[in-house]
């Protein structure tokens, strides 16, 4: 099964979070397709993607950056061996989402 086009996923977080600001929301579904495209053992799924928008209400980020995204990136990537592989191209997937208008 596919995931959703990062439209819909937009759209999906912003009527399940609506208090999260539509800039924050972009910057994070871009992450999340951005992360989607790396081998790893699972994908983080849509749902995945609002428990972690929820997280950064909570705790009340403003902007993704690289410090506030490797600590919290077990909220969404489940196995040891993905947040080895994501962890240090953290700051390359942060700022390839700079080009994408997000």
């Amino acid at each position: 099964m596919d995931f959703p086009s990062s439209e819909l996923e937009r759209e999906i977080v912003q009527t399940r979070v609506p208090e999260l600001p539509a800039q924050l929301v972009s910057r994070l579904v871009a992450f999340m397709h951005r992360v989607r495209r790396l081998a790893l053992r699972k994908a983080p799924s849509v749902s995945e993607t609002l428990d972690w928008a929820k997280v950064l209400l909570v705790l009340n980020a403003g902007t993704l950056d690289r410090d506030f995204v490797t600590r919290t990136l077990n909220v969404f990537l489940k196995h040891e061996e993905d947040l080895r592989t994501v962890a240090p191209l953290v700051p390359e997937l942060l700022a390839a989402g700079r080009g994408e208008g997000a």
